[in-house]
């Protein structure tokens, strides 16, 4: 992994192609030679720049309907229960319906998530979301992590039109180059419990993102997609889910993390391995 103090972008010959500091010439050259289109080098310098990039609209209006189906069906089976554990559920549905386990291998968006990463990318984990998560900024690189860093990959498949009052999502330009946040530094080491983990990472970790993303005055930006339109986003790019100003409007949404093939997969902040599901 990175040093503490190292820039994402650098030239260690282990990072994702994108992370090189040539990666604007090596766009260049391929699409040069033919093997990238104009749309491609266009999309992929942008997510070089800025960390996340809009693939535009993806996923069928039909797959989006029985996403959104399957969710409704699961929150209403459950949300009459008091306890609140009723919610993992909503975590990797692929494994229980169809139509998450299809939108999961998308070959449109595995296409586009290969291409990123520079080797195949494998499913790792979905999250079906029917409401603005409220969650404050982070990365997702501290949770599922990679050696060598930065093979992590987030694909946010929006299942209906995002209004601005539902809590869209925000993301923070350029904020993958800031170094990653190891978890010594909100005082979690190797040997933490799980429980002592999460309760220091609660308390701690995101005042430290906020700290940083001030540090640096990242340029926010609000994501409004229409149903259909997929945002890839860096492992490291710092994001929130907003304030919803209506709480009873939805924001229906899949969630997808890819690793690449060949890489450590963990997670740093546990110190346990990722297990990927084999889906691809």
């Amino acid at each position: 992994m990175p040093a503490k103090h190292d820039s994402v972008i650098d030239t260690r010959a282990d990072l994702p192609w994108l992370d090189q500091q040539d990666a604007l010439q090596a766009i260049a050259a391929r699409a040069e030679s033919g093997e990238l289109t104009e749309g491609q080098a266009n999309k992929l310098a942008d997510f070089h720049r800025d960390g996340f990039v809009n693939l535009g609209p993806l996923v069928s209006a039909e797959i989006c309907r029985e996403l959104r189906g399957e969710v409704t069906d699961f929150v209403d089976a459950h949300k009459h229960r008091l306890d609140t554990n009723w919610y993992e559920g909503l975590q990797n549905m692929y494994k229980t319906h169809d139509a998450c386990r299809r939108a999961t291998i998308l070959p449109e968006v595995l296409e586009w998530c290969d291409l990123v990463l520079g080797r195949r990318a494998l499913p790792f984990q979905t999250l079906s979301i029917p409401e603005g998560t409220q969650i404050p900024a982070h990365s997702d690189q501290i949770l599922m992590s990679t050696r060598p860093a930065g093979f992590l990959i987030v694909a946010w498949l929006a299942l209906e039109d995002i209004q601005p009052d539902a809590g869209p999502l925000k993301l923070w330009r350029g904020s993958h180059r800031l170094p990653y946040l190891q978890p010594q530094e909100i005082g979690v080491e190797p040997e933490t419990s799980r429980a002592e983990a999460t309760q220091m990472h609660n308390e701690r970790y995101y005042k430290a993102i906020k700290q940083r993303l001030e540090d640096a005055e990242s340029e926010p930006y609000v994501y409004l997609p229409k149903q259909g339109e997929v945002l890839l986003w860096h492992s490291n790019v710092i994001h929130e889910g907003t304030r919803r100003d209506h709480p009873s409007k939805t924001r229906h949404s899949l969630v997808v993390h890819y690793f690449g093939e060949g890489v450590e997969t963990y997670s740093d902040l546990f110190s346990v391995p990722c297990v990927l599901p084999g889906l691809r």
